[in-house]
């Protein structure tokens, strides 16, 4: 039953527990019960305990039964510690169960889940008399208080033995020195007699919150009044400034005043909940305000979350924001501090779970323009921090009350925003579904912004599945875009990301000549961030050209960047990129260590591709330093990581760098095997780089061989596609052929 303390039990079972499972300890809350919120469905809860096993965001997958399966897979050797709390059924909770018998799993919920296989009950019932008086004594901390006494027998009784309501009653008397017990058991019989039927289930409940809330001024019973109108179940001060429309200073005394009777539980400093229970009566006692001071409070709150989101929006969101018609923002007398990037996340981070209680309670109460306006003011930052998920649930509302409202821009928003986040879970086809769905919408209406915004995002799409010259095409639409608009910002970007899709082409010169154009627009209007990603894209093309000195000394710069912007993922694109110009420019040694850090902040972040990036390069200085094994070991980590994240291209680079390593280990059969796949695979999807490299070992097998007629025809196809591509490495080739008198 609510309040007969079943998570403090599993909580102090879990501390007390928990060096018998080294592996860790989790908690996560399902809200099977709590009021206001929709349990947490299975996908999502697996969702958030493969994040926190370290999964990367990108590789869990879709399904279900796929999720399970993971989620066995990766604790099926662990000893962990995991409580889920308050489940709503045994269907909700099953696929969660780890797969081992060494993991300790307590679940705590209001029903018995009978069909729980391999699981035992623990009934909890209501204190025994003996044990509440002894609980009420300790927690009322008071000389000469005697559990033994009769008095504290009826006070435990009268709140029917309850620990929460116990622990209610204890602090009242702990912060009143004068009363007696006597005093408290007249109050409580009082009480209890006026109770009405409807409170029946929870008497004992009810006359403990009653007398609480008795005491509490007439500011306090206000604002423990306006809480319970909250959608979410997370209060901070600005929180409570806003619903009550006082200032920081009183929200914040106020708070504390409720937490020292027990209406709050401060779970971190500064940020409370309430019990189940508590939440119930505080509601039962908002009721009977008038409704437009209800309508009032939960305005300013809702208006509180949009404009803070969209605050912290400008240091997350990569794309213009949308404006929706119809709906003034007004700015909140409080908000946070949220000058950087860090506290943009924090406070996120913090709120994501308020923010979708109030896109639903909006969505539901007859608000739509905001369960429009807070999924897109969300999307830079479920994006980067991998809650894709959420980001498809969010975006999936706010594109049906888009529809609903016939809002086009709203709905050509929420369609690319839902977009990117298909694109992000790998789900390309219904992510080209969405953005092609936002284009024709934006074409049809003639809204620019949105237009552009959904060609840029379906580049993605298209580069990821393999076709470039779409993307290039996408591309140059989204950049004529951005310039009628006059948006310089988004212009740079886009300059950027035709260089990258160049790059990949093997368009070097192409593509180095837009970086530096996109990198003179970043600088030009201060935009840090972009400057910083335009120097390591131009320093990989460098890279590409053989031009290693250059290539560091823009890497170098973009490092120095990324670190004073805090951003530890361009930070570990540097540190890569830097090992790679190290490594060919001979300093092998240093390349090793720029790519091991490269690797521990990708493996940190859990960004998958980075992390088979630096192992292929850093398989190829293994075997550049002559231990092969290790070579191959980190080789075939590497093509496993990109053949999981479906990437082809990321398989023939591997592929071209084993047959490599195989041919310097004498191994000319498996180099050829190699060679002939990576080809295979950058012949279908028309790449030049991979296509050249695959002929040019191919060409060195024949060689080793003996056999110099096939080697020469070889290398000259070779010289062929790096003549178009790389000035560099056409110039090798040649040296190779003249060198073998192969001309």
């Amino acid at each position: 039953m609510a309040g007969v303390g079943k998570t403090a039990l599993a909580v102090h079972a879990a501390y007390q527990a928990a060096g018998l499972f080294p592996d860790g300890q989790l908690f996560l809350p399902l809200h099977g019960h709590s009021a206001g919120q929709q349990p947490v469905t299975t996908e999502a809860a697996l969702g958030t305990l493969l994040l926190a096993a370290g999964v990367s965001a990108v590789d869990i997958p879709a399904d279900l039964a796929a999720r399970t399966a993971l989620w066995r897979a990766r604790t099926a050797e662990k000893k962990l510690l995991v409580i889920l709390d308050d489940a709503v059924s045994s269907e909700q909770v099953r696929p969660l169960m780890p797969g081992a018998s060494s993991s300790l799993i307590i679940v705590t919920s209001r029903r018995r889940l009978i069909d729980l296989e391999d699981s035992r009950a623990i009934n909890l019932n209501t204190l025994s008399v003996r044990e509440a008086a002894l609980l009420f004594v300790r927690l009322a901390d008071r000389n000469g208080l005697e559990a033994e006494s009769p008095q504290a027998a009826e006070i435990v009784q009268l709140c029917g033995c309850l620990p929460l309501t116990i622990g209610i009653q204890a602090r009242r008397l702990h912060h009143h020195p004068v009363w007696t017990l006597a005093d408290l058991v007249s109050e409580l019989r009082e009480e209890r007699g006026r109770l009405t039927l409807i409170e029946s289930d929870n008497l004992p409940a009810s006359s403990a919150l009653r007398m609480s809330y008795a005491e509490l001024g007439e500011d306090q019973q206000r604002l423990f009044r306006e809480l319970g109108l909250h959608p979410g179940t997370e209060i901070d001060t600005y929180v409570a400034a806003a619903l009550d429309g006082s200032d920081l200073n009183m929200a914040r005394a106020n708070l504390e005043n409720l937490h020292s009777f027990y209406l709050l539980i401060e779970f971190e400093r500064g940020r409370y909940r309430m019990h189940d229970l508590i939440r119930e009566f505080s509601r039962a006692q908002n009721a009977t305000d008038p409704l437009p001071d209800q309508t009032a409070r939960l305005n300013r709150l809702i208006n509180y979350y949009l404009h803070t989101a969209r605050a912290a929006d400008i240091h997350l969101a990569r794309r213009a924001p949308y404006s929706l018609s119809g709906l003034a923002v007004e700015s909140p007398e409080y908000t946070p501090d949220l000058a950087t990037q860090s506290a943009a996340v924090g406070w996120m981070n913090a709120e994501r779970l308020n923010l979708a209680a109030v896109v639903e309670y909006a969505a539901a109460e007859g608000m739509p323009r905001y369960a429009i306006a807070i999924p897109a003011a969300m999307h830079g930052f479920l994006r980067t921090q991998g809650h894709w998920d959420h980001g498809l649930e969010l975006h999936a509302k706010a594109h049906k009350m888009a529809r609903q409202e016939k809002d086009i821009r709203g709905e050509c928003g929420a369609l690319t925003d839902l977009g990117d986040m298909q694109y992000m879970t790998g789900n390309y086809s219904a992510a080209a579904a969405s953005l092609n769905q936002s284009l024709r919408l934006s074409r049809r209406a003639g809204i620019l912004l949105s237009e552009a915004e959904a060609l840029r995002f379906l580049s993605f799409v298209q580069y990821e599945t393999g076709d470039r010259s779409a993307a290039i095409a996408s591309l140059s639409l989204a950049l004529d875009c951005f310039r009628a608009l006059g948006n310089q910002v988004e212009e740079a970007g886009v300059l950027g990301y035709i260089a990258v899709v160049q790059h990949a082409n093997g368009q070097y010169e192409a593509a180095a000549a837009n970086q530096e154009q996109a990198l003179a627009l970043h600088r030009e209007l201060g935009d840090r961030y972009g400057e910083a990603n335009a120097l390591n894209f131009l320093g990989a093309v460098q890279d590409s050209l053989g031009e290693y000195q250059a290539a560091a000394a823009n890497q170098e710069q973009a490092l120095a960047l990324h670190r004073e912007l805090g951003n530890r993922f361009g930070e570990a694109n540097a540190l890569h990129w830097i090992g790679c110009a190290q490594q060919g420019s001979g300093d092998l040694t240093a390349a090793a260590t720029s790519q091991q850090h490269a690797l521990d902040l990708y493996r940190e972040l859990g960004y998958r591709m980075g992390e088979a990036n630096v192992l292929n390069r850093m398989g190829s200085l293994a075997g550049a330093g002559g231990d092969f094994d290790a070579g191959k070991s980190l080789l075939e980590q590497a093509l496993t990581l990109f053949k999981q994240l479906g990437i082809v291209q990321g398989e023939a680079e591997v592929l071209n760098t084993m047959g490599e390593l195989a041919l310097a280990d004498a191994r000319e059969a498996d180099a050829r095997a190699c060679h002939e796949r990576a080809q295979v695979i950058a012949e279908r999807i028309d790449l030049l780089p991979e296509q050249a490299r695959a002929l040019n070992g191919l060409a060195h097998c024949s060689l080793h061989r003996g056999d110099r007629g096939r080697a020469a025809a070889t290398f000259h196809r070779a010289l062929a596609i790096y003549q178009q591509l790389s000035p560099a490495q056409a110039q090798h080739v040649r040296e190779t052929l003249r060198r073998h008198g192969l001309q």
